[in-house]
C-alpha cells in the first residue's frame, strides 16, 4: 500500500493543469485566440480559449538540429 499515491496523484492533476492552462495566455474569444498555423482549444480548467503549442514545438525541434550540427 502506497500512503503517499493520493498525494501523488495530486501533484501529477496539478502539473497537467499548470502545461494545459496556467503557463499559456487565456483568450476570450476562440477569434482572438486564432493565429495561422496553429489550434486553439477551449479550456476544461478555465474555460477560456488557448493556442496548442505546435508552433513552440517546431522552433525547439529546429534549434536542436542547429545546436546538434555546430556540435
Amino acid at each position: 500500500m502506497n500512503k503517499y499515491k493520493s498525494l501523488s496523484r495530486k501533484s501529477q492533476r496539478m502539473r497537467i493543469k499548470k502545461r494545459m492552462c496556467t503557463d499559456k495566455v487565456a483568450f476570450e474569444t476562440k477569434e482572438s485566440a486564432y493565429q495561422k498555423g496553429q489550434q486553439c482549444y477551449q479550456c476544461k480548467y478555465c474555460g477560456k480559449w488557448h493556442r496548442s503549442g505546435k508552433i513552440a514545438k517546431l522552433i525547439a525541434q529546429v534549434n536542436k538540429k542547429l545546436k546538434d550540427k555546430k556540435l
